[in-house]
């Protein structure tokens, strides 16, 4: 670092700035402050394969505060569509119910008009479901996906 660097990425405090200078400008700048184990972060940030740093448990409280945090916000959007879905299907359910009873009153009746007005009500109601059902499907599966990548990071903390 102190041969090679010329311009430091530097990652404190869930943020990243770049310090222009060298490693050793920046320790004079005041650097990593009083903490024992900043410059390995340093280190790691700038390599190509970063290396295992040893966080104080404060830190590690902070970071897994921060993926929480992160999670509830990134989460609370999916959770709210799929919500939404959930009902929209609920309630096309019990509309498409209503819709099958009028149907099956109607032939009993033997009454073309109405059944030849509800059937394209009963399959639109239905491509509804189906529709919503898909897109449910995704939003799981979106789901799924962000919460195993949480659930991975809160891991590598050693909190997972």
């Amino acid at each position: 670092l102190h041969a090679l660097a010329q311009r430091l990425i530097v990652f404190d405090q869930d943020r990243a700035t770049v310090f222009e200078g060298t490693y050793q400008e920046f320790l004079e700048k005041g650097g990593w402050g009083d903490e024992a184990v900043a410059p390995a972060t340093a280190l790691a940030s700038l390599a190509v394969t970063p290396a295992p740093v040893q966080l104080s448990k404060k830190e590690l409280r902070q970071q897994r505060s921060s993926i929480i945090g992160e999670r509830s916000r990134v989460l609370k959007p999916v959770e709210q569509a799929i919500a939404k879905a959930e009902s929209t299907i609920e309630n096309q359910e019990k509309r498409l119910a209503q819709l099958n009873e009028e149907m099956i009153q109607a032939s009993q009746a033997q009454n073309g008009s109405r059944i030849a007005k509800l059937s394209p009500a009963i399959s639109q109601c239905q491509r509804v479901i189906e529709k919503c059902f898909e897109e449910l499907e995704g939003l799981y599966a979106e789901k799924e996906n962000m919460e195993q990548t949480f659930n991975r990071q809160l891991a590598e903390l050693g909190e997972g």
